[in-house]
């Protein structure tokens, strides 16, 4: 299974624009398709965005599951990581 990390901005484009390859993409991700990798303060910021009054009018927002949550189970949690570069 293909695994993605979404930023913030490929919601917000999903659910303003419901036909675009972000909104397939957010589809693929709520359908199992692929599987979505998030820290825990991340999806969190997903479902701030999702929630948003203007963007749950939106006809993708009304096709999310549990009053515009995306779905934690399938998806995998991950910790960040700091990175160290030479220098």
């Amino acid at each position: 299974m293909i695994r993605v990390v979404l930023d913030t901005n490929i919601i917000v484009s999903a659910l303003l624009q419901p036909l675009g390859p972000p909104a397939q993409v957010l589809l693929m991700a709520v359908d199992g398709s692929i599987q979505l990798c998030v820290s825990a303060s991340v999806f969190a910021e997903y479902e701030e965005v999702i929630r948003r009054p203007r963007l749950r009018r939106k006809p993708l927002g009304r096709k999310l599951p549990r009053g515009g949550q995306l779905p934690r189970s399938g998806g995998i949690s991950m910790a960040p990581k700091l990175m160290r570069t030479s220098g």
